[in-house]
């Protein structure tokens, strides 16, 4: 933690989410701007997504507050190392504390107490003498008795709402984890770790994580990739090797930092596969 480095921060006009990813950065920093800390970590720490993180890391970048000392090539094995430049920013202005009493100046006019507008009493009105109902500071009882007159509706009873189960198995999965759960192994729990340790790899590595699945369980159940490693287990397997896969799926093509890919076509087109194989 770089307590130097943190206090030139608090000086610079930045956004909020810059500054809290910056004063993150500089908690991992030494006092000479050196630091190398996850995007995993930024996150817990700042509280925003990883994504909202990758992007307030390049507007740090662009602005050469953190520049990286490493490749900007991400990856759970492969983490980017920043030194920080806080010189390079914009400084708010210089605060302005309000001043006391004591700073005015000699000529300043004399003010003596309260300097409020004074409460200015109406005059007794003629006319209406009606005296004021006193108002009973007891709380009065409501009893259920039928009132004359006017009726209180009651209000409406609570309407509970269920959600269906998107599961029958009680548990709900991502629409990009549900190509595993078709393959052979496959146990139905709630694979919590395994979900935030695939997405968590795939954001780092830039890129989604539904083409990482899909290729996978093509591999896994057509290509012989089960046999061939004698897994039993596809999710297990997945998130031991996801680097590889991860390397695998972006061989060959341009690297890209977003993708947009329509999950319905790839499901088909794996489905298609699958159904060629049987054949």
């Amino acid at each position: 933690m770089s307590i130097k480095i943190m206090s030139q921060i608090w000086e610079l006009d930045l956004p909020h989410n810059a500054q809290s990813v910056f004063l993150a950065l500089a908690d991992h920093a030494d006092d000479d701007g050196y630091c190398y800390p996850s995007v995993g970590r930024l996150a817990w720490k700042t509280g925003y997504g990883v994504r909202q993180v990758q992007r307030t890391l390049k507007e740090l970048r662009d602005n050469k507050l953190a520049i990286p000392m490493s490749p900007v090539v991400g990856g759970r094995h492969n983490t980017i190392v920043y030194k920080l430049d806080p010189s390079a920013g914009k400084h708010k202005p210089a605060f302005r504390p309000r001043p006391d009493f004591a700073d005015l100046p000699p000529d300043f006019p004399d003010i003596k107490g309260d300097n409020m507008t004074p409460f200015i009493e109406e005059p007794e009105k003629k006319g209406d003498t009606q005296v004021a109902e006193r108002v009973s500071p007891k709380t009065q009882r409501v009893t259920p008795k039928t009132q004359k007159g006017d009726i209180a509706m009651s209000p409406e009873p609570p309407v509970t709402i269920k959600e269906s189960s998107m599961e029958s198995s009680g548990h709900q999965y991502p629409e990009w984890f549900r190509p595993l759960v078709d393959l052979k192994g496959f146990k139905r729990t709630a694979h919590k770790a395994a979900i935030l340790s695939i997405q968590e790899g795939c954001d780092e590595a830039s890129v989604n994580e539904a083409e990482i699945v899909l290729a996978f369980a093509d591999y896994y159940q057509n290509k012989g990739g089960r046999a061939t490693n004698g897994w039993s287990d596809p999710v297990a397997a997945l998130v031991r090797t996801l680097p590889v896969q991860i390397a695998k799926t972006r061989k060959g093509r341009p690297k890209a930092n977003s993708l947009n890919i329509d999950y319905a076509a790839l499901k088909a087109e794996v489905e298609a596969r699958r159904q060629g194989g049987s054949q």
